[in-house]
């Protein structure tokens, strides 16, 4: 498929310091969060889009049997064997139904069919099995429009746009059941995302943080924007499903 291939490529070119690139890759709050809902260790979990494995490695140091799956080898080579892994789409998984008792997915839900890849994780998963879905989200209507407006400019590759409240009503449309939801803002310096953004040209990097630098005033007060020293800074809204 074409939309693979564009992610495939777009990944694979920031394997190396895709850790380096946000705050939230690897951030303890956001790891710490993901690891409450995921509850005590029990069984088996796969990362699905997992791409250098950061939650795979934390999940695993807690005593779950990790299966980590992303579309870019590059990335998977990162994992650097701290769990098993495989080359796959979310959309089509090789794995039984009814197989794993954890899954997870971090900041993946716009890059693909989303009914379809929920409906594929609902499959894998035991009845009881438990899910964790993440995604950064708009705080409110305040910065909702001018966010999916930098979001459309920026990734090439973005299918779907979503708010919390559209995650919630997909994950209901794919038979899940939503438990819980946890809400975790994360500060993110948008001068240093654009410059492990090496898919981007410089212009298109500038042009990023001149949308945010310059945003409306609401966007502004939502995301507290601050350019310090003439580096762009914003807090980037974190939602949390735990569904089962």
């Amino acid at each position: 498929m074409v939309q693979n291939s564009n992610v495939q490529k777009q990944f694979a070119t920031r394997a190396k310091t895709y850790n380096q690139s946000a705050n939230w890759i690897t951030s303890p709050d956001l790891i710490a969060a993901h690891l409450e809902l995921a509850g005590p260790p029990n069984g088996k979990g796969i990362e699905l889009c997992c791409g250098t494995g950061v939650n795979g490695k934390a999940l695993t140091a807690a005593g779950w049997n990790i299966t980590g799956v992303d579309l870019t080898m590059e990335m998977l080579g990162e994992v650097n064997d701290v769990f098993p892994v495989i080359q796959g789409d979310v959309i089509a998984l090789p794995f039984e139904d009814n197989s794993f008792d954890m899954a997870i997915l971090r900041q993946a839900l716009f890059l693909f069919d989303s009914l379809a890849g929920l409906k594929e994780i609902r499959r894998v998963l035991k009845k009881e099995g438990t899910f964790i879905i993440s995604q950064t989200v708009p705080f409110s209507h305040a910065d909702e429009p001018w966010l999916k407006h930098i979001h459309e400019v920026k990734q090439a590759q973005l299918l779907n746009f979503y708010n919390a409240t559209d995650i919630e009503r997909l994950l209901i449309s794919a038979g899940f059941n939503v438990n819980e939801m946890k809400m975790l803002a994360v500060r993110e310096s948008i001068t240093h995302w654009m410059k492990y953004a090496p898919e981007q040209s410089e212009e298109m990097q500038r042009k990023i943080c001149d949308l945010v630098a310059n945003a409306p005033e609401e966007y502004k007060q939502a995301r507290n924007v601050k350019v310090v020293n003439g580096e762009v800074f914003e807090d980037w809204n974190w939602v949390i499903f735990k569904a089962d």
